[in-house]
């Protein structure tokens, strides 16, 4: 009789543990799926945040630039808020192999126009593709009510701001020239004192 409480204690035990390396296995199969959703949820949010700017685009801005040119010219811009010269980033425009007709690419305020197809640009435009706000009530992280003015080579501008368009011929310098056969120089310069 002695041997047989010990051997319903012995399976007892071997129950027990059995039913412990289930919960192990459920608890490890429970956390590696929270573990792959976590993964998924931070894949899919860099991924939305690094391709929300261009899936929101109009269609001629989202494209990537492909073949032969229309047309090339270039533009610079400055902008200037409460004194402070502000940086137009380089790389505007380009995620990885796609190039966008309006782009960056370094410092130098110098912005791109290279369109696949012969269509006209404004300067809205390139904020568009540049993801910051260039409206009636905001430039770039600053709201405003008054203060804004904007120059191009001197002179006011022929339209509204966001409206202007950037010329098929423009040219800043002799080293950023257009296609075309007589270019055009085109400083822009956006001041905001509020």
């Amino acid at each position: 009789m002695g041997q047989k409480p010990q051997s319903q204690q012995q399976r007892k035990k071997r129950v027990l543990e059995e039913v412990q390396r289930q919960r192990r296995r459920q608890r490890t199969v429970t956390l590696m799926l929270i573990g792959g959703v976590l993964v998924a949820i931070i894949v899919g949010g860099v991924y939305f945040l690094t391709h929300q700017s261009a899936s929101n685009l109009p269609p001629y801005l989202a494209e990537c630039v492909n073949g032969s040119l229309a047309y090339h010219s270039h533009a610079h811009i400055s902008i200037t808020i409460n004194g402070i010269d502000q940086v137009v980033p380089g790389q505007i425009g380009i995620n990885g192999a796609c190039l966008h007709p309006l782009h960056t690419h370094s410092t130098d305020g110098v912005m791109h126009v290279e369109p696949d197809q012969n269509r006209t640009f404004t300067l809205g435009d390139f904020f568009l593709v540049w993801g910051q706000p260039f409206n009636s009530t905001q430039l770039l992280k600053e709201k405003y009510t008054t203060g804004l003015s904007m120059t191009v080579n001197g002179g006011p501008p022929d339209s509204s701001l966001w409206n202007y368009v950037i010329p098929k011929n423009a040219q800043y310098t002799a080293q950023n020239a257009c296609s075309q056969s007589s270019c055009q120089e085109v400083d822009i310069k956006i001041t905001l004192n509020h």
